[in-house]
């Protein structure tokens, strides 16, 4: 259905329904036309989102198959002032939106995220003198209804759903809120992938808009800023207002809140290496293999002991790690120096120091790379009790100190 009017006709309905395939299409209710997207319908009939299959099979009724149709509904404060919208008005009939699937809200008129803040949308009301009434198959209108933001919503805009109970009857009113200090932590892409929230906060300081120091008569204050600074400021909140779901998208499908972990977990494979270097030269050591192997393209490493229990180690690993689907891609080369002394040593026991050097060097490759550099000291004891013929305990433990840089 395209454009505006009114039907009526008490006790009839109209559908909103797909086809009738085992994978079915379903319908659509949009209202407007292409050169004016705002339409209204106002009738007097049921109003209800329903599908054309029909099946006895429980699995098929699980799997959403019998999902209603989708309500569209177009969006957009005219001169980012008055909010303009598609719009079902009901009287006596009502609105059925039990097997409504969601509406799918979207912004025709490229409004800013600043022009959308706090304006509110009813799109679904009451006529006054209205007998019908909204039918859920839940409790409340705010928590059954599925809301969709398209392409074109301000990617800082946040829409959700309240009842405002237009004369007397419920309706379904849509508000939008503008999330600042700049943030994306409501924004559907990043509601998906609970791990991309904690870099939902975007240019906290820089994507806000400048605002002029305070000054008084007699005694005024320096800018803050360089005219320069406050215009890029200036320049880079206005990018951010205007940035849509559509172009963000992108980023939120290869930027990925990964690095730090990833290098945590990079810099506790270093750590495990040098350990297992430490317990590997262990003499007691007699049958252990001690597996210094790396998941990365290449590895080296070098041993040197001495009679006496003066020993050295030298490894490098170059790795390489793959991520796949929704996970990010990273290089890392890491480089260790160990140097130990068993000052006690006996055939049964032994008890030794060592002191070690390490470097971790560490890119994550996503739409923006960061790259990571980092100095470890390591120092500690080691030792090890020949139990009987068959039975070693072999034993390190000590301390770390690492100097972490973060390039990004």
């Amino acid at each position: 259905m395209s454009g505006s009017g009114t039907i009526g006709g008490t006790g009839d309905r109209i559908d909103i329904q797909g086809d009738s395939n085992l994978t079915p299409t379903l319908g659509v209710l949009d209202l407007g036309t292409a050169s004016d997207p705002y339409g209204t319908l106002t009738t007097d009939n049921q109003v209800r989102f329903v599908n054309g299959l029909v099946t006895n099979s429980q699995a098929a009724i699980d799997s959403g198959l019998f999902d209603g149709g989708y309500y569209d509904v177009d969006t957009g404060p005219t001169g980012g002032t008055t909010p303009v919208n598609d719009k079902i008005i009901y009287g006596a009939g009502g609105v059925d939106l039990t097997l409504m699937k969601s509406i799918r809200v979207d912004v025709a008129d490229n409004s800013t995220a600043a022009q959308l803040h706090r304006k509110s949308f009813r799109v679904i009301e009451a006529k006054s003198g209205a007998t019908g009434n909204i039918v859920m198959q839940g409790q409340t209108i705010e928590n059954d209804v599925v809301l969709e933001e398209g392409p074109n919503v301000p990617v800082l805009i946040d829409f959700f759903i309240a009842d405002d109970n237009t004369n007397g009857k419920s309706d379904l009113t849509i508000y939008a809120e503008e999330q600042l200090p700049v943030s994306l932590k409501k924004h559907p892409g990043a509601r998906a992938h609970r791990n991309r929230q904690s870099v939902t906060n975007l240019l906290p300081t820089v994507a806000t808009q400048p605002t002029p120091p305070p000054s008084t008569p007699g005694n005024p204050q320096p800018p803050v800023q360089t005219p320069a600074q406050q215009q890029a400021q200036q320049n880079v909140f206005n990018a951010v207002q205007t940035t849509t779901n559509s172009q963000a998208a992108p980023s939120f499908s290869s930027i990925h809140p990964e690095p730090i972990s990833s290098q945590m977990t990079v810099q506790i494979e270093q750590a495990d290496n040098m350990l297992n270097t430490v317990l590997g030269v262990n003499t007691l050591a007699r049958d252990t293999e001690v597996d210094l192997q790396s998941y990365g393209s290449f590895f080296f490493g070098s041993s040197y002991s001495h009679p006496s229990g003066v020993w050295a180690n030298i490894n490098y690993i170059d790795g390489k790690v793959d991520g796949q689907g929704d996970l990010g891609n990273f290089d890392y080369y890491l480089t260790s120096y160990t140097f130990g002394n068993s000052f006690i040593h006996h055939d049964d026991y032994e008890l030794g120091l060592f002191f070690g050097l390490s470097n971790e060097s560490m890119t994550e490759h996503d739409q923006a790379n960061v790259s990571f550099d980092s100095d470890a000291y390591h120092l500690g004891l080691y030792g090890g009790y020949r139990l009987n013929d068959r039975w070693d305990l072999i034993w390190g433990f000590g301390s770390c100190l690492v100097d972490h840089r973060i390039i990004t």
